[in-house]
């Protein structure tokens, strides 16, 4: 019984984990598309300074 015991209780104790993480996953996801977008205007901020820099000199 005590191995019973033990698995339903690791079986119970998982249960809220999975319910609280989907949140936190989906401010990384957002957090990592924010970052993605910032960068990709970086990159093309860079690239447009570049070639100006390149026409002009």
């Amino acid at each position: 019984m005590t191995t019973v015991d033990t698995i339903l209780r690791r079986e119970r104790r998982p249960s809220p984990f999975p319910r609280r993480r989907p949140t936190s996953h989906r401010a990384r996801v957002e957090a990592a598309v924010i970052l993605g977008s910032y960068t990709y205007l970086l990159l093309a901020f860079v690239l447009a300074v570049t070639i100006v820099a390149v026409l002009i000199g």
